[in-house]
Order: C-alpha cells, then structure tokens, then sequence
C-alpha cells in the first residue's frame, strides 16, 4: 500500500509540473476586448468597473509616476469622475482604465471575473456614461459598443472579431467565479465518480477496493486539474480540443491508467491479470467524462 501511495504521489507531482510548465507558456490574449461602433472625434477613455476591490489601485502614486505619458490626463479625469459618481449597483472599483481616439479605438481587459459595467468618459465635456451589469458569457471575448452621440444605448456580443455574429450581451447577474468554483469542482467530482464507477462495474472492477481506488485517484487528479486550469485563465481558449485542455486530459488518463494497471493487479490475486484492460479503462472513462463535462460546461444558463 504504501508503494502504492508513492506511486500516486509522484504521478501527482508530474502532473502538476507537465501542468505549470503549460500554463507558462500559454499565449495571453485579453478576456474582454471592447470597441465603439461610431469612435468619437475627440479622445475619450474607457473604464471597467467592478463589484470587487481585487485591482490595481489608481491612485495619487500612480498619477505621479505616469502624469508625463500620454492620455494620463484624461485616465486621471476619468478616476476622479467615477470616484465622485456613487455607482448604484456597487460597481465602483476600477478594473482597467484605457484612453482612445478615433484612430485608437479598441481596448483589451485581462482580469477573470464573471459580471462588470463598461463606462466611457470624455474628458472635454466631462461626460460620463456606463453600460448595465454585464455578463461575460463563456469564450465571449468581443463587446461592441452602439453609440449615439456620447452615450450608451447598447451593448452586443460575439465571440471573437474574425467570426461570430454580434447579438445582444448578457446582462443578469450570476456568482463570481470564484464563488462558483467549489460548486464546480464538487459537480465535477459526482458526474466523474458516477461515470468513471458505472464503467468499472460493467468491466468487472466490482470490490470495494476497486471503488476506493477509483474514488481516490479521482480525486487528487481532479484537483490537480482544476489548480491547472485556473492557471491558464481558460477563457482565452475557445475549443474543445484546444491544446492546453485536451494535454491535461490525457496527462490525467496516463495518471488514472497507471495507478490503476498497478493497483489493480493487487486486488486480483488468483486471477489471469490483464493490465491493458485497466489502461484501456482509464482511458474510456476519461474520454466520456471529458466530453460529458464540456457538454454541460457550454449549456447555457
């Protein structure tokens, strides 16, 4: 048993590496990008705000330290303007500021949270005007802006500026994903033990070793793999098969197959012993739960 331990041990400590090294050298690419369907002549700054005070702080300092660059004017116009303005929906930190013009009209946000408001101020008439909650739906990276005049009157979605068709964004409020994130992981945790147990009942792995086993492995490897997802920031990624996703998948089938072809064989003493089956199992087992996962992941709700 405690070889077994050590096994799984040190198939965790892989994982984990094969997982950061990875997520290293991932491409970043902006969660939200946001642009104005008619730009404004003169410059403009666009804002995103907040429920949770989790980011940069634009402040006296950071005043001081950029004021010489350009557009740190019209950014420290806007911090004082949405500072003196109570939002009444709570959305009063700043997320990220960006200053525009007509020639410089996109702006890319690369923070992880769920709901925000978008605000555009003109520092020359001293104008402010804001979106309404909005919900980054999954993968959605692009928001446009329609304008009339200076002010807002609507905001639409796709999911990137080469494909897609724009339609109207998400405005309900729903948990902050780190709020959401146990219930996930428990979710995941019952639909991976209930399918990955059905399929080693009608394999034949029917002891309550076998079960344990299973139950265990399942656990330490999806945590693991929830810790690695969460460093990759998965909404830049939208495909199924994209590579970080499916790498972890199979890192994870190799884990569970190896842990169970040397588990297994202890449980059946007596019995012609066939390591490839369990191999063949892990790899059955994860293939469906992965495909069951992504499928409830991209229902909407």
């Amino acid at each position: 048993m405690k070889k077994l331990l050590c096994v799984i041990a040190l198939l965790a400590v892989m994982l984990s590496l094969c997982a950061v090294t990875v997520s290293a050298n991932a491409p970043i690419i902006p969660d939200i990008v946001i642009t104005l369907d008619e730009p404004y002549d003169g410059d403009y700054v666009v804002a995103v705000l907040s429920d949770r005070n989790a980011f940069y702080s634009y402040d006296e300092q950071w005043y001081n330290d950029f004021k010489n660059e350009d557009g740190t004017e019209a950014m420290w116009a806007a911090v004082k303007k949405l500072r003196s303005v109570k939002d009444e929906d709570g959305y009063d930190y700043i997320a990220h500021l960006d200053p525009f013009n007509r020639t410089n009209k996109d702006t890319g946000v690369q923070y992880p949270y769920d709901s925000f408001k978008i605000a555009v101020y003109y520092p020359d008439s001293d104008f402010l005007t804001e979106t309404g909650i909005l919900v980054r739906e999954k993968y959605i990276q692009l928001y446009q802006l329609t304008m009339n005049g200076k002010s807002i009157t609507g905001v639409q979605s796709k999911q990137d500026s080469e494909n897609g068709v724009f339609r109207p964004a998400v405005t309900a409020v729903r948990p902050y994903y780190q709020e959401q994130l146990l219930f996930r992981f428990l979710a995941s945790l019952a639909i991976n033990l209930a399918v990955e147990i059905l399929i080693a009942l009608i394999l034949g792995y029917r002891t309550w070793r076998h079960i344990i086993t299973i139950a265990v492995t399942n656990l330490i490897t999806l945590f693991l793999l929830t810790v690695s997802v969460l460093l990759i920031n998965p909404p830049v990624y939208d495909g199924l098969l994209s590579f970080p996703f499916a790498f972890f998948e199979i890192a994870v089938a190799a884990v569970e197959a190896t842990v169970y072809a040397i588990a297994f064989k202890r449980f059946e003493k007596g019995k012609k012993y066939r390591p490839w089956l369990a191999v063949i199992y892990a790899f059955i087992a994860n293939l469906i739960t992965y495909f069951l996962g992504a499928y409830l992941y991209i229902i909407p709700h």
